[in-house]
């Protein structure tokens, strides 16, 4: 099934970017997360040195740089299809769509700090600003504004550089209106709290999506 496939094509991405990334990415403990918090671009899950070593990597591991050329393949389909729509076809999830906005954002963000070509930001741009434009992230099924919120956060973050001060804004109250200000109202009302303390999935994703937003 066509779903199916998807689902599949989607595990694959996070889990090449899981590669990707492996092994550069560092953190360090603190009590005081805003007082030492960088400064500098990306700061979420990678840092600009992360992105540069990418390529050098490459150069010396075959499975590696075979691994990035798909992830810049697959980048390049990005530039050719249109943004995803917001679409609850069970008129419960929209799921769908967040996952796919998500991969298509971390995709985006990968190639454009390991190429800087503008293509991709622009692209990821379109994207960003159709999603910004939903009527909500379908907070009654949180797991989609999740995804949402932890797309966006990438987006504004691994592609700092090459937004306006407007753009940035629009990302920042988007995160805010669309994910935050939701997400609140499930931290404090104990019959909206599903995710807050839930022992299955629901808890890291979702409480991890607010997390990188905030």
């Amino acid at each position: 099934p066509r779903d199916s496939f998807a689902v599949k094509r989607k595990v694959r991405f996070a889990l090449t970017l899981s590669l990707l990334l492996c092994g550069i990415c560092g953190a360090a403990e603190t009590t005081t997360p805003l007082l030492t918090l960088r400064k500098e671009h990306p700061r979420l899950l990678a840092t600009a040195k992360t992105f540069s070593d990418i390529p050098n990597r490459a150069k010396k591991d075959s499975v590696y740089a075979k691994i990035l050329a798909k992830v810049l393949k697959d980048t390049e389909g990005d530039l050719l299809v249109p943004p995803n729509k917001f679409e609850i076809p069970d008129g419960k999830r929209l799921l769908a769509t967040s996952r796919a906005i998500l991969a298509r954002i971390e995709r985006l963000g990968m190639a454009w700090q390991v190429t800087h070509d503008r293509r991709f930001a622009d692209r990821a741009w379109v994207e960003l600003k159709s999603a910004a434009e939903f009527p909500n992230w379908n907070p009654s099924h949180f797991l989609d504004t999740a995804e949402l919120c932890r797309a966006f956060a990438i987006g504004y973050d691994w592609m700092y550089d090459a937004w306006t001060p407007d753009q940035r804004k629009i990302l920042k109250n988007t995160i805010v209106e669309k994910a935050l200000k939701p997400a609140l109202d499930n931290y404090t009302n104990p019959k909206n709290s599903r995710f807050v303390r839930a022992t299955n999935n629901w808890n890291q994703v979702c409480n991890s999506g607010i997390v990188l937003g905030a």
